[in-house]
């Protein structure tokens, strides 16, 4: 069988504040010359942080990692409401703690605000806010409420793993602390430094918010929108430079099993094949023996370890 080389790729760019996630792929698209760019996870303008984005065949496992568990650092001042829960919002509440309250939260070192943090975590219900990209009959929340417009809105079921305080200050300049959250997809973190404030007794905003991580991507490996601009030949970087992965890092959290060319063939020209050696699971990550990437095989017969490719990335030459 002949060699497997699979096309595109994903970079993990750090979107900088004050930036819409489209402007990135903009961007991306400028610096590699095409139309065939996806990020995964919009980031709100005022955020910053971990952005992955696909290029080229790429774009195609967007499905998988659209599941990816996120993490946040998140900069929380307390004693005020906003329409947006964020910084960029108007303040529509005020109730700033009192000198009294403050000496306590620091007696205490903050035990109101680390019992708050344990009590979100978990599974729960979370209301999506008007100033949200969400749509409901085809128009976004957030153009209903610039409009002065409020409705209806479904509960989304979300998942705190972990909620930890990373630092706080009660003193002349109010309250507020930094916390980093683990989270499922769709949380809205700005409207857990709301819930958080109303936990308190006092009202609060997220002032900053960084993703420090989605899935298997994380801040410490991300590329800037400057170095991307600067490259020349960037597709030659996938998967040997810092920030630029092959398309199957996207699939790390996903079953891996290497296969003989039979079989790759097999799948590739749409047929099923068994698996015995691998413990059933939904979807697997396939590569060829020599390690080359395939694509991605799902179970169709458990009893059998029976699987047929659900979607190939290979091009054969």
């Amino acid at each position: 069988m002949n060699s497997i080389n699979p096309t595109g790729g994903i970079v993990n760019i750090y979107k900088p504040e004050n930036m819409t996630s489209f402007a990135v792929v903009m961007a991306a698209r400028k610096a590699f010359r095409t139309r065939k760019v996806g990020h995964i996870g919009t980031l709100d303008p005022f955020a910053k942080g971990v952005l992955p984005v696909c290029i080229g065949k790429a774009t195609g496992v967007a499905r998988y990692m659209d599941e990816y568990d996120k993490t946040y650092r998140v900069i929380i001042v307390f004693g005020e409401r906003t329409d947006t829960q964020d910084r960029t919002g108007t303040v529509i509440s005020r109730n700033y703690p009192s000198s009294s309250d403050l000496r306590r939260l620091r007696e205490t070192d903050f035990a109101e605000l680390r019992s708050a943090l344990e009590d979100i975590q978990g599974e729960s219900y979370q209301l999506t806010p008007m100033y949200s990209a969400r749509k409901v009959n085809g128009t976004p929340l957030y153009k209903l409420a610039r409009n002065g417009i409020e409705v209806e809105r479904e509960r989304k079921k979300i998942n705190i793993f972990s909620a930890d305080m990373i630092d706080a200050a009660a003193d002349d300049n109010g309250f507020r602390a930094t916390v980093d959250i683990r989270c499922s997809k769709g949380t809205y973190i700005r409207t857990i430094c709301d819930d958080l404030g109303i936990k308190l007794s006092f009202y609060a905003y997220a002032k900053e918010l960084t993703r420090l991580a989605s899935g298997p991507f994380n801040v410490e490996e991300t590329v800037s929108l400057d170095e991307l601009a600067s490259g020349s030949d960037l597709y030659s970087l996938f998967g040997v430079a810092k920030g630029f992965y092959s398309t199957d890092h996207a699939l790390t959290g996903m079953g891996r099993v290497s296969l003989d060319a039979e079989r790759v063939k097999k799948l590739m020209q749409g047929q099923s094949v068994i698996i015995p050696d691998m413990s059933v699971e939904p979807r697997l990550s396939v590569y060829m023996s020599s390690g080359q990437w395939v694509g991605v095989a799902k179970s169709i017969d458990e009893s059998r370890f029976e699987y047929r490719a659900e979607r190939i990335f290979a091009d054969v030459e």
